[in-house]
């Protein structure tokens, strides 16, 4: 009989230690669910940025806007801080690059929020029968999306 009265004891101490650890393992799975979750939000943020800043320079070159089309002498325009209203990104910038031998225009935007870069290419062609500029595809940067005639 004395030896049953122990082991009440020690049976309530190893359910409380297993009870901890269960605890203690659900919380740390919630915690890298928690912070994987975060990350992917501000991954995302990225993306939805450099895409709009894309965007709105296709638009402003479908539009016919100087500005943003870049000349044979100067194929290149560089947007190093891009301001938007709003946007929580620390670092925004846009590169549009004329390759004229194929009439294509390639813009490259990377965002940059809370250290999750990303980047976006849109490959655009020049219509040759109209002369007006057309969205051909989205990539990565440094894809070619399109070939030679």
């Amino acid at each position: 009989m004395k030896s049953e009265k122990g082991s009440s004891i020690v049976m309530a101490v190893v359910v409380g230690m297993i009870l901890t650890i269960l605890l203690g393992a659900c919380f740390a799975i919630a915690s890298s669910y928690h912070n994987r979750s975060i990350m992917n939000h501000q991954e995302r943020q990225a993306y939805l940025t450099a895409k709009s800043i894309v965007d709105t320079i296709s638009v402003q070159i479908t539009a016919g806007n100087d500005n943003f089309i870049p000349k044979e002498s100067e194929p290149t325009i560089e947007f190093n801080d891009i301001q938007l209203t709003g946007d929580t990104c620390e670092e925004k910038k846009a590169t549009i690059t004329l390759n004229n031998t194929d009439n294509v225009i390639v813009i490259v935007a990377s965002a940059t929020n809370y250290k999750q870069t990303q980047e976006i290419q849109l490959t655009m062609t020049k219509d040759s029968t109209t002369g007006q500029w057309q969205n051909l595809q989205y990539s990565h940067k440094g894809e070619t999306v399109y070939e030679k005639e």
